[in-house]
């Protein structure tokens, strides 16, 4: 098994290593000497030292507080949330499972020796290990042979292949990520910004919970030897409810963290990159974190007073009330709002819910599209839930519309016409409030159906158009027949029943 990159230059950097240890050193560990809880920001006022940061809800995606959020930067360790999203996945779909024995190479078990990679681990060659013990130090130890390991492992053998599928799931999620390695080792070519990191994190809670059952781990038991987080809020108990998530380190991307704190129920993410020591991107996000949960809790008292002062109207988008035979677009006309509310809206018609918004303010909330209802007058609400799982219900009755009309014409008014000859009739048919609309439709001939020619879901744009060409058989008797399109022939409610007709005259040849 060859690994590219870092295969050619491992025996460089070992040498490296002995020449200048100054240089290349293994990264300082962190003390987190400023281990004093953070004082609780003023929402007006927020500022961060690190070069790009960002602070979200984790339930709603708010963003609260971003800086240079949308600055690709090298990501350092902090790539492992996203290669431990994948290995979720993986466990999710059979591919592996925690006790699942990982192989070592003997290049990982150099890596896993190495200082310049972390060294750590101290595998060895030919040795399996089991996949959860390599996922414990991955996250809480940062070790970059063991999520390495499970790279090469779900990868068929290659790290590349593995990292290709990090980069195309980012892609598919329409985030600025882009990784060159399973850890976040290389700086080149690793390039995460910290709204694409807060993301992940979101993703990576939300989609796997189970994470967390790692992340705050103070520390973990391998090979006889006792490894502490790198998370030092975590370890010295600096902020109530910290339970995540993962630090980074390069002389690339400096010191970073992405950070997750859970309070009563509200979950915040800060991610810093960039910043300038491992006890500053600690007091960085906990201030972050801190700010975070002020402004939440600035949010749920905003939810109190819309759930009291909310208003809802509802229309259909035409105005004409509830149309049969058609799609029906609903919408609902809010007010009493104070800024924008982060919630879980939806529409419910009919007893049926529809995903409307995720964002509620004055004004309209985007209209939901409801096909084939009943002529009738039809209840519609506005479910709209809050992340602290409140409720509120807003509801109204839209009558049923005006009948359906119709109107048209056949392009031919009257045809006289011999045995064996034929004549093609167009016809050109609206309904006339300007609708598309789905109504029983036939073609008649002296008031019975033709054939095939019964359509009972005829689709009725604002230029129908049909045609039916009439032949003169043999059979056909002479004298006056009466060619009709009718629209709604059985009367069904909602719809004015329309009929459109020519004369037809057949004549006995002269000769």
């Amino acid at each position: 098994m060859k690994r590219a990159a870092l295969s050619r230059a491992l025996p460089l950097l070992l040498a490296l290593s002995l020449l200048a240890p100054s240089a290349l050193a293994a990264p300082p560990v962190e003390t987190d000497q400023a281990a004093q809880p953070a004082q609780e920001p003023q929402v007006v006022a927020m500022s961060t030292s690190a070069s790009g940061a960002i602070v979200i809800d984790g339930g709603t995606g708010e963003v609260y507080y971003e800086k240079n959020a949308d600055t690709p930067r090298p990501a350092a360790s902090m790539t492992k949330l996203m290669s431990l999203y994948l290995v979720f996945d993986a466990i999710d779909a059979g591919e592996l499972s925690l006790t699942t024995p990982i192989p070592i190479s003997a290049e990982l078990a150099q890596i896993s020796r190495t200082k310049l990679y972390s060294g750590l681990e101290k595998f060895t060659a030919g040795a399996s290990y089991p996949a959860e013990d390599l996922i414990k130090l991955a996250i809480t130890a940062s070790g970059n042979a063991s999520i390495m390991a499970l790279a090469e492992y779900l990868g068929g053998g290659s790290e590349a292949v593995f990292v290709e599928r990090m980069n195309t799931t980012t892609r598919q999620w329409g985030i600025d990520a882009k990784f060159a390695d399973s850890s976040g080792f290389l700086d080149k070519g690793n390039a995460v910004s910290p709204r694409a990191m807060a993301e992940i994190a979101r993703r990576l809670l939300t989609d796997h919970p189970e994470i967390l059952n790692y992340s705050q781990l103070l520390s973990v038991n391998f090979q006889g030897r006792t490894y502490s987080t790198t998370n030092t809020i975590l370890k010295n108990a600096t902020l109530p409810g910290i339970d995540g998530l993962k630090t980074g380190f390069t002389y690339g991307a400096g010191y970073c963290f992405t950070g997750t704190a859970q309070r009563d129920g509200a979950r915040i993410i800060s991610v810093v990159m960039n910043t300038a020591s491992a006890s500053a991107r600690m007091s960085e996000s906990r201030k972050l974190l801190e700010y975070g949960f002020t402004c939440r809790k600035e949010r749920e008292a905003a939810w109190a007073q819309a759930g009291q002062a909310l208003t809802a109207s509802f229309r259909t988008e035409s105005g004409q009330g509830v149309a049969p035979y058609t799609e029906n677009v609903f919408t609902a006309d809010i007010g009493g709002l104070t800024g924008e509310i982060y919630c879980d809206v939806q529409y419910e018609v009919n007893g049926v819910s529809y995903p409307a918004a995720k964002v509620l303010q004055n004004g309209a909330v985007p209209g939901v599209k409801v096909p084939d209802l009943p002529w009738q007058d039809t209840t519609v609400a506005l479910n709209i839930t809050f992340p602290n799982g409140a409720v509120v219900r807003r509801e109204g009755v839209i009558p049923a519309s005006a009948p359906l009309t119709f109107t048209g014409y056949l392009g031919v008014g009257s045809a006289t016409l011999y045995p064996g000859s034929r004549i093609t009739v167009p016809c050109k048919i609206q309904c006339d409030q300007g609708i598309t609309c789905r109504i029983p439709c036939g073609w008649y001939l002296d008031g019975e159906p033709i054939p095939y020619f019964s359509n009972p879901s005829f689709t009725m744009t604002p230029q129908g158009l049909s045609s039916y060409t009439f032949f003169v058989n043999p059979d056909t008797p002479v004298g006056v027949h009466a060619l009709e399109f009718r629209c709604n022939p059985d009367g069904l409610p909602g719809a004015v029943p329309a009929v459109l007709s020519t004369q037809l005259t057949v004549v006995a040849p002269p000769f």
